[in-house]
């Protein structure tokens, strides 16, 4: 997550790692103020081989497929939505509290 928000916000973006606990679960965010991800495509870029229209750079488009797939197997989520004041993208990863 913190690769592809460095490797694809843009020269001059900033980019935040946030960590926090709520009472159901740990989580770790990312969160950037790059060009992001369209709304409409957040959802298809957790398909492998997809990427987000205008990608640039380098990349198969397997990173947030393979981010979902181990946090589901551990009882985690990943979730997409918009940096702050609507700019860029915050990629939060909950994890499965341990009891």
């Amino acid at each position: 997550m913190l690769h592809n928000a460095l490797a694809y916000a843009g020269a001059g973006s900033t980019v935040t790692l946030r960590t926090g606990c709520t009472a159901q679960q740990p989580w770790l965010e990312v969160e950037d103020d790059g060009p992001g991800i369209a709304s409409g495509d957040r959802d298809a870029v957790f398909e492998r081989f997809r990427r987000g229209r205008g990608a640039g750079g380098q990349g198969s488009g397997l990173g947030l497929s393979i981010v979902r797939d181990i946090a589901r197997a551990h009882g985690g989520t990943v979730t997409l939505s918009a940096g702050a004041s609507g700019r860029g993208l915050r990629v939060r990863l909950g994890l499965a509290a341990s009891r």
